[in-house]
């Protein structure tokens, strides 16, 4: 039995005679194929190998400019021939075609001889862009000078050039001259002066962390107990309605007493004179009631608390500020120019011409922590970003966890549920469509819509966006004709339900799904009538008015514009996903009993699972690279405070943020000094590359992992 299943199973050999044939025969098409296939795939190859090129040649110019950007440079001295002398650090060097006005600053003889180096150089000069630095003084950061302009053996490397990196104007160079304390010099010379600089520099950077602490915790934290005790106040205002001149006479009291100092005694006069003139308005209008009063012996409690908190917190400022004062450097410029720098605002100090490579990879290090840690200084061009950081991943996580879910379930319905005809197919074209659209409509749209619209209405209910509420009685009549027509919606879906009885006409049923639909819907409008026409909401922000809190841009908004933006990506992603399930696994599972929705929680989606993780990486990719819109609905250039914090509660999505794209967009278009900040921008870019990579690699590997675990286990 077994000869002959191998008989039957065994390809039949062609006879001997035909075997030459065959051969000649692919010969023949192999040729064919390779004459006529073989300039495409050159072609496609060497199109693939220019993208290649292209895409490694762009991450190697930011990279090569992005990390060489913290190197520490040697400082030069350079003699002109007319006399001038420039020191500072080359920031880059090119060949350019001078014209005559490159040698109005030359002698006769000087000029000759330099056209003639011109000349010989086809027509071309060298020459280098010093970056100076002291704008304090000259009011200039950079400087070219030109090959032929520099005195023969004039330029060198002097060995005691500072470099100063301050919190404000910029870096400084100069050679130490003295340090003092409590404006006594305790050393001269430039050996002596920068040992003991670096002595006193650690404890004043200290006593500037402990200063910058307390101005950020403590002094933060009584402005918000003051703050929230003024709008408790001023929401029992809103709601009691004492008489206004009374207010104003208290308001006028309440603020003698808190600005004036009590053993002053002109400001005693002032409050007895105050509280004389609220005597006669009491006597006159009335006092408020109870309520509003106790409202405002409480608030008058916190504010005693929370300015005796705040003079305490401020004495100590004061007492930090003093003692950071006693330590100072005097440095000379190269033009003579003298400059008494404090050491507690000096972030970084080092001679740039006596560093080896350990304290060159010292100083890079220690820039980079700063880049990556710290907060940005010097109109952005200067310092760390990290507060960039954390809200391109916060924004970029928040819209992610509201793209993928409503992704997903858009397409499960447009693939699994959605019969095929006129209204799936106008859906199908509106994501397309919606694809396409430029982002910066996007940005408008959540501007006028969330910011102004949602935002709005949340802050002060329907008066804030111009919208007359209904009367309470004609509002509850409208909710009771709602839930009936809720009920009976609610019913007649049942009714479709039900399997059909042997003999009885599915369009009857037909017609009253349909019925149930436009119920549903009527439903759905009147739902979001009520809300919007709602006479029980006021706001939740009313006493901030005017000034809005969820009526202007956030990282709520921002995050929810850009889901808006990539949503289009997950869905079809992710119905590419859930077609590419065979068929026949829903057919299997069908035929052991599960239910529809049995099969695609169990057989569909895990499997798809890879392809919906697919869409959500590249919907994070681009909303991560995404800045147009962000200009709109929350990026901002300076954030003071991060949206995430310790305070709760926890999460502030009214804040605005800030954004590397959006980083990147203000250093190379809104700088102030345009060439300081370029390299910046590539160092900005090669994160903004790095982060979104980080992410991205994430994302695979969790959906190599879902694949890993489904795929193996089909069979």
């Amino acid at each position: 039995m077994s000869r002959l299943t191998d008989q039957r199973d065994a390809a039949p050999a062609p006879p001997p005679v035909l075997v030459p044939a065959l051969a000649a025969r692919r010969r023949r098409r192999s040729s064919s194929l390779a004459a006529h296939g073989e300039p495409w795939v050159w072609l496609s190859g060497g199109a693939l190998a220019v993208c290649v090129i292209m895409i490694i040649g762009l991450l190697l110019l930011i990279v090569v400019n992005g990390m060489s950007t913290f190197w520490p440079d040697p400082i030069v001295r350079i003699q002109l021939v007319d006399g001038r002398t420039v020191m500072g650090e080359v920031f880059r060097d090119e060949w350019y075609k001078p014209g005559d006005a490159a040698y109005t600053s030359l002698t006769p003889e000087q000029a000759q001889v330099a056209r003639q180096s011109v000349k010989e150089n086809e027509g071309q000069a060298h020459r280098r862009l010093i970056r100076t630095a002291n704008f304090d003084l000259t009011e200039t950061h950079f400087t070219w000078v030109s090959d032929f302009e520099i005195a023969p053996d004039g330029e060198s490397q002097p060995q005691w050039a500072i470099i100063m990196e301050r919190l404000a104007w910029g870096r400084f160079y100069g050679f130490p001259k003295s340090f003092e304390i409590d404006g006594k010099v305790m050393a001269e010379g430039e050996a002596a002066t920068w040992a003991m600089f670096q002595k006193y520099h650690g404890e004043a950077r200290s006593l500037f962390a402990q200063r910058r602490a307390l101005e950020q915790s403590d002094i933060g934290e009584v402005n918000r107990v003051l703050e929230g005790a003024r709008l408790r106040l001023r929401e029992v205002q809103m709601e009691q309605s004492p008489p206004p001149a009374w207010v104003a006479g208290w308001r006028a009291l309440n603020e003698i007493r808190t600005t004036g100092s009590p053993d002053d005694p002109q400001n005693a006069e002032a409050i007895k004179t105050a509280q004389e003139s609220l005597a006669v308005v009491e006597r006159d209008v009335g006092k408020p009631n109870d309520i509003f009063l106790q409202a405002v012996k409480d608030y008058e409690a916190a504010q005693s608390v929370g300015l005796e908190a705040h003079r305490q917190v401020t004495a100590r400022i004061a007492a930090l500020n003093k003692e950071m004062a006693r330590y100072q450097i005097r440095l000379e410029t190269i033009d003579g120019q003298v400059k008494l720098l404090a050491a507690a605002d000096v972030v970084r100090a080092y001679p740039a011409n006596q560093l080896g490579t350990g304290d060159r990879l010292g100083v890079f290090a220690s820039r980079w922590w700063e880049f990556l840690a710290a907060d940005p200084r010097e109109a952005n061009s200067e310092g760390g970003v990290f507060p960039a950081i954390f809200g391109t991943v916060a924004m970029t996580l928040i819209m992610s966890l509201l793209v993928v879910p409503f992704g997903v379930l858009a397409a499960l319905y447009l693939r699994e549920f959605a019969k095929g005809g006129l209204i799936v197919s106008a859906v199908r074209i509106a994501i397309n469509n919606l694809a396409g659209v430029p982002s910066i409509v996007f940005g408008v749209f959540g501007l006028g819509f969330f910011c102004y619209g949602v935002g709005a209405f949340i802050d002060g209910g329907p008066a804030q966006v111009a919208i007359t509420p209904w009367p309470p009685i004609s509002w509850f009549i409208v909710m009771a004709v709602l839930a009936a027509v809720a009920v009976g919606a609610f019913f007649l879906s049942m009714t479709t339900f039900r399997p059909a009885l042997p003999g009885q006409s599915n369009l009857r049923r037909v017609w009253l799904g349909r019925l149930a639909v436009c119920l549903w819907l009527g439903v759905t409008v009147g739902i979001v009538m009520l809300i919007v026409k709602t006479p029980l909401f006021e706001g939740f922000h009313r006493a901030k008015l005017p000034s809005p809190t969820f009526g202007t841009g956030g990282l709520m908004w921002a995050s929810m514009t850009l889901a808006l933006l990539t949503l289009p990506v997950v869905i079809v992603a992710t119905e590419e996903a859930l077609a590419a399930v065979p068929g026949s696994m829903r057919e299997g599972s069908y035929a052991c009993g599960a239910s529809k929705w049995q099969t695609i929680k169990r057989i569909v989606l895990p499997r798809a699972m890879p392809g919906i993780m697919t869409g959500a990486i590249l919907s994070m990719a681009r909303g991560a690279g995404e800045v147009a819109p962000l200009m709109l609905v929350g990026a901002v250039k300076l954030a003071p405070e991060l949206p995430i914090d310790s305070i709760y509660p926890f999460v502030h999505a009214e804040r605005s943020f800030m954004h590397l794209g959006f980083h990147i967009y203000d250093l190379g278009f809104q700088s102030q000094n345009s060439e300081a900040a370029k390299p910046m921008v590539f160092t900005t870019t090669l994160l903004l590359i790095m982060i979104i990579v980080t992410l991205n690699v994430a994302a695979i590997a969790l959906r190599a992992r879902l694949r890993r675990k489904f795929v193996s286990g089909q069979f």
